[in-house]
């Protein structure tokens, strides 16, 4: 059931690069992040977009993708801003996204929790993975 209090929006350019600067470089690590002009370049192509989700005009979780094929994305980057994290954000923006995108599949990339460099990043890819095998199950696309 989707949380009507939240609103999923589709992000142009220009807001995608204040998350960028604003948000997406304090979660992800430099050696995860692409080099914004990278982005610009597939956001021209119409190889990339990003949505948000909001309640009450106040961003609460950001989701970019890049298109690998007409009906397949890849999630690049997925995040909950930082005091909503645990409340449950994330999955209610996937449940958006699922009636709102028009593809097949959508691929999700983790680290993988064996090759983390100490035992707080190995939990936190251990926990990345629970919650999108979770979403796995919710998130069943119509072909």
């Amino acid at each position: 059931m989707i949380n009507r209090s939240y609103k999923l929006r589709k992000i142009d350019l220009k807001e995608f690069k204040r998350i960028y600067k604003n948000n997406l470089k304090n979660v992800f690590p430099f050696s995860e992040r692409k080099p914004f002009f990278l982005i610009k370049k597939m956001y021209q192509e119409n190889k990339y977009t990003c949505y948000i989700l909001e309640k009450d005009n106040q961003l609460k979780a950001y989701a970019a993708f890049v298109w690998k094929c007409e009906k397949t994305l890849l999630l690049d980057y997925f995040a909950t801003v930082q005091e909503e994290r645990g409340n449950g954000i994330g999955s209610i923006m996937l449940e958006h996204l699922k009636n709102e995108l028009n593809i097949n599949s959508l691929i999700f990339e983790c680290e993988n929790p064996k090759y983390a460099i100490d035992e707080n990043e190995k939990i936190t890819r251990t926990r990345r993975i629970d919650f999108y095998k979770k979403m796995e199950h919710t998130f069943q696309m119509q072909k």
